[in-house]
């Protein structure tokens, strides 16, 4: 009998228990976890700013225009300038690399010869042993991904030099930045791009290199 007593005792002890801080316990650790989901979340959004910070920040390897060159240096570009290649890049990337098949609807933002000397160069197919051999927008041979104007310089005759680093590889993360000099030239009130250097490639001009495929020197 006292056996059965101590043994009613304990379980009625034990609901009175169960009944009393089960509630409160949920709720604790409801209150815990929130927090805990909260500071997660938090975690993921600073972590993709953070990268986005670091996909748009300026390369610290592409120097200033005006840096190694002739001419007057500026740090910041005209507003036409910067309107025509920041319209000019904003295709460009997104053609996610079928730029020829669509060149033709850039054709005003270059002056009338380079567009055509342009549009004739990427006709041809480099796989045939013809044509441009490397990206002119890029100046690389891989995709390209993201793109940062360093700043101005003024050239000869009027015209424009804006330094463009282009990041470029096989991946975002695995990419290289670039660096291509744009010339642009005033034409009304417009600036027209009307040649690309190559700094990586002994100042090359893309006029130049077109000229040399119209007109393949023969042995």
């Amino acid at each position: 009998m006292r056996t059965n007593n101590m043994r009613l005792c304990s379980l009625v002890l034990v609901a009175l228990l169960a009944g009393c801080s089960s509630q409160p316990l949920l709720e604790q650790a409801s209150k815990q976890a929130v927090p805990s989901k909260e500071a997660a979340l938090r975690k993921k959004a600073a972590l993709r700013k953070k990268v986005a910070l670091r996909k748009n920040a300026a390369p610290s390897q592409v120097p200033q225009a005006g840096a190694s060159s002739r001419g007057v240096p500026e740090s910041v570009c005209p507003p036409g300038v910067s309107a025509q290649l920041n319209g000019f890049f904003r295709w460009y990337l997104n053609s996610q690399g079928h730029y020829r098949d669509d060149f033709a609807s850039q054709q005003q933002r270059f002056l009338p010869r380079l567009f055509e000397d342009l549009r004739k160069g990427l006709a041809m197919l480099p796989a045939n042993g013809e044509g441009l051999t490397f990206d002119p927008f890029s100046g690389s041979q891989l995709a390209s991904f993201n793109y940062w104007i360093g700043g101005c310089r003024v050239g000869t005759t009027d015209t424009r030099l804006a330094r463009l680093a282009v990041l470029s590889g096989r991946s975002r993360k695995t990419g290289n930045w670039q660096v291509v000099d744009y010339v642009l030239a005033p034409v009304g009130s417009n600036c027209l791009i009307a040649d690309l250097l190559y700094p990586e490639k002994g100042n090359l001009s893309l006029m130049q290199a077109l000229s040399d495929l119209s007109n393949p020197q023969t042995p």
